[in-house]
């Protein structure tokens, strides 16, 4: 379910976003800055995984994700 998806990816790099848990990424002086977060996920075949994500801050401190999927890996 892409809606269900898409929320949960929201709710967890917005918790993140807010305590400073992402990475930052290049800054470009027409784009802004881009951060990388962290979502876990379950998925049915490899369980829980770690997904990179890519978002864009603007200067007003809003977020919009850019790259849902930057790549995972399994969770230990």
């Amino acid at each position: 379910d892409s809606a269900k998806l898409k929320a949960e990816l929201d709710r967890q790099a917005k918790e993140k976003y807010m305590v400073g848990d992402y990475v930052l990424g290049e800054l470009k002086e027409l784009y802004g800055q881009f951060i990388t977060i962290e979502v876990e996920l379950y998925t049915p075949k490899r369980g829980p995984v770690i997904m990179k994500t890519g978002w864009q801050v603007y200067p007003n401190g809003l977020i919009t994700c850019n790259t849902p999927y930057g790549g995972w890996y399994d969770k230990i």
